[in-house]
Parts: C-alpha cells; structure tokens; sequence
C-alpha cells in the first residue's frame, strides 16, 4: 500500500513538472508587470497588386545600389505582402553558417540562431575579461545592455523602452532605448535572461528582420505607436518595398541604430548622407528625439573614416556567425559580446607589419605594433560633438525638439583631454572601466583614480583597494 502511493506522488510530481516546464514562461512572463509582458502584436501587412509590385520593382532596380534577388523570389512565389519573419521563414527556416573559428560550415535553425544573439537578447553570458569590484571575474551569467546601466543615457535599457514625449509646444516625439532592438514588443525580452526560458511565439513573430536587412527601410516608420491597449512599442517598416530590397547587410544598414555613438545625432556626412539615415528620416508623425553628444566621436562615413570611404562594410571585419557578431576580444561598455573569442583587429587585413613604405621609418614604426595599439596614432582627434563629460543632475531646456535634456559641460577632441593615452589590457570592470598599468609597474596609470569622494568614504583606502584587488 505504500509503496503505492509512493507511485502516484512520483506519477503526480512527473506531471506536475512536465506542465511547470510546458508553461514555465507563461509564469515567467506572469511575474513581470502588465506593461512589460510580451504579447501577440497587431502589425497591419501593406498589401500590393500585381501591377504595384512591377513599379516598386522598376522604382528599386532602377536605383540600383543592390543586387534585389527577392523580387524575383517574391515574383515566382506569389508574395504580395509581408507579414513578418513567417514570411522569412517560408525560405530560410535554416542557415549555413561557417564557424568564426574553425572556417567550417554547419547547418542550423535560422531563428534559434537569432533569438540567441546579443542582437536579440541584449545580453551574453560568456565575459572572459570582465571584472567586478571585488577582484573576481564576472563570466558565465547573463550580462549586457538588459541588466546594466548604459553611460550614455543613464538608465537602463528596460526603462525608457518606448515613450511618447510632448514638448512645450504640444507636439509629440518618439524616446527610448526600444528603438534600436530588433524585437518589435513593447519592452525589451525580460524573460530571456531567467533560467530555462523559451522565446514565445508572440515574440518571435514580432522580429524586425528587415530593419538589418532592407535597403530601402524606411527609418521614418520607426516611431513609437499606442496599440489598442493603450501598450506603447516601436513601429516597423513592413512595407513590400522594405521587403523586396532585401540584401546582405551593409555599414548603411548597421549605422540605423550604431551610428548614435559613433557621430551622435548631429553630424551628417554630406558626401554619403544614406550613413546617416536614422538622422535623416528621424519619424514623420512622431520624430525620434535626437539629441547632441556623441558616445565615441568617431563617425563611420567617408569623410571620417577611410575604411567607409573605400566601401568597407562593417561585417568585413567584425566576422559572423549567422546572426552572432564579433566585437573583439576587448571588452567594451556594453559588455555583451556573441563570439568573446575570435579577434577583431586591425593585423586582420594589414598583418603585424603594416608600415611597408620608408625604410628604416616602417622597420622603425613597426616595432610599435605590440605595445601600442594602431588607434593611438591613426584616431588624432574626435568629432566636435564628442561629450567627453555628461551631467544628469542638471537638465537644460533644448529649444529644438524643446524638452529639456542631460548637460555635456565638457566635449574636448584633442589628445590630452578627450583622448587619453593609457595602458590597457583589454579587461574591463562590471561599469566599463578599462583596466590596465603600464606593464613597467612604475604606477604611470592605474585604471581607478577617484575624482569624487563621497564624505561616508572619505577615510576608505581606495590605493590599498587598488594594490590588493585589482592589481
């Protein structure tokens, strides 16, 4: 008899556990507030005839600027709308890929691929070079964008996703953190960072595939729009012009969302202005807000950079792996990084030797090249609009868009004061501090020099700290 029972509580106990793990992200998905709980989205597909699809045909080839193999795709299939990645599915349930290491080719399912990638979550869960305060290596837990602060905002990604902003004057604009997410919910994939979690299909049917992969996706679409619950979430550009430009991804395509660290909101290359469309086609109804002060002060574009004037695409160096991206082996504020292990460098393309004119001069100039990192001399100065100190506690009023903002007190672009020359490893704290000493040990910089001490830790020794921690 007891053994019995002891076989219905093992019966009950399987089957309890087999629908905890059927319905395990609903419960997770329950857990999180109202407002930020995925759910199926309403995107209303742009139908065209026959005859609109032969003139957006014409309209694109005519352009020219890519090789639009899916309108003959679309053509012989009979694709009169796009409705999302089931319409990229119906071809590309799986991808080839070559492994970023090995060079070797493998099969896999497309959308496990993506729903995995930075790109994505907003996290990794590999940080090999990544340090908390107390010395340990912070590796192996989900960490990036989706659970840390970002500097240039303030604020974490998750809240200031998607906001309608009306200014003084009574117009409203489109704010937040959900414009550069592929994920089209109304909050970034809070589940995807709990233990055992599975990407519902709401979600996965809410992709943006096209704003990586159209050339011609129009930027002006991406605004923040109220669905019939009153929720907030960024809009799409399903149109079947979108659709039928499809290509491989390029630096134009990239620059949408990375461009605001690179050149901030402001500058715009008027040799190649398409670098800049999210400047350029900021929103009709609802404008993106653009904001001055750049993250890096760097442009991609080919009055900025050589690589972008000599049609270098941004994925030329940063290999892939489907949809996992290289960010090199240096860790960088945003912590999340698809493949921590294949390197992105510039010996890629120029070798350890890459002075090859001037004789003694090259011999000379190449001996650098294990110490000094190429960027010391090949970045001599940054973008004006560079925010090398930005203040949160002191908001001014900006007269255009009229809301008020952050404060950058400071924006210098010269070595010595918004470049610095330090030593660095390539390691990182928790918060994105570099850390590194000069490797002669003689204490010409270390990576942590309070400017600021609050009066509670006025006695702490931050130098003791320092040598027994984090040297």
């Amino acid at each position: 008899m007891r053994g019995s029972k002891i076989v219905i509580l093992v019966v009950i106990a399987g089957i309890l556990a087999v629908a905890g793990y059927g319905f395990w992200p609903q419960i997770i998905n329950l857990m999180m507030p109202s407002d930020s709980r995925p759910g199926r989205v309403l995107f209303q597909p742009e139908s065209v005839t026959p005859e609109q699809f032969a003139r957006i045909a014409d309209q694109l080839t005519s352009k020219g600027g890519g090789d639009f193999t899916h309108i003959e795709r679309f053509r012989e299939a009979g694709i009169l709308a796009y409705e999302g990645p089931s319409t990229c599915l119906k071809c590309h349930e799986t991808m080839t890929i070559k492994d970023a290491v090995t060079g070797k080719e493998k099969k896999t399912p497309l959308g496990d691929n993506l729903l995995t990638s930075v790109h994505y979550r907003f996290f990794s869960t590999a940080h090999p070079n990544v340090y908390g305060f107390n010395g340990a290596k912070a590796d192996n837990f989900p960490m990036g964008k989706i659970d840390r602060p970002c500097p240039k905002p303030g604020s974490f990604a998750i809240t200031a996703w998607a906001e309608q902003v009306v200014t003084r004057e009574g117009d409203t604009l489109s704010e937040g953190c959900g414009q550069c997410h592929i994920g089209g919910q109304g909050q970034a994939p809070l589940g995807e960072i709990m233990p055992g979690y599975r990407t519902i299909e709401a979600e996965k049917e809410a992709v943006d595939c096209l704003i990586c992969h159209a050339a011609a996706y129009d930027m002006n679409r991406k605004q923040v729009v109220r669905d019939g619950a009153g929720r907030l979430r960024w809009d799409q550009d399903l149109s079947m012009t979108a659709a039928m430009s499809v290509t491989n991804t390029t630096s134009q395509t990239c620059l949408r969302c990375h461009q605001h660290n690179f050149g901030g909101d402001i500058y715009v290359d008027q040799v190649d202005p398409t670098y800049m469309q999210s400047m350029q086609n900021p929103g009709r109804q609802r404008p993106r807000v653009l904001h001055p002060g750049s993250k890096r002060g760097t442009p991609f574009s080919p009055s900025w950079d050589v690589h972008a004037a000599a049609g270098v695409n941004c994925v030329d160096c940063h290999m892939t792996e489907g949809h996992y991206i290289a960010k090199g082996t240096h860790t960088t504020t945003m912590m999340a990084n698809d493949l921590p292990s294949v390197e992105v460098d510039c010996e890629n393309c120029h070798t350890a030797t890459p002075h090859t004119s001037g004789g003694d001069q090259a011999d000379y100039l190449n001996a650098h090249i294990e110490k000094i990192a190429c960027q010391t001399c090949h970045i001599p100065s940054l973008h004006p609009d560079n925010a090398t100190y930005r203040d949160f506690s002191k908001p001014v009023f900006e007269e255009h868009p009229g809301i008020y903002v952050y404060s950058d007190s400071v924006k210098a672009t010269e070595p010595g004061t918004g470049i610095m020359y330090v030593w660095w490893n390539g390691d990182a704290t928790f918060l994105g501090n570099p850390i590194g000493d000069n490797p002669n040990w003689k204490n010409l910089y270390r990576f942590y020099n309070p400017t600021h001490v609050w009066q509670e830790f006025a006695d702490f020794d931050y130098a003791g700290w320092y040598e027994n921690v984090m040297r």
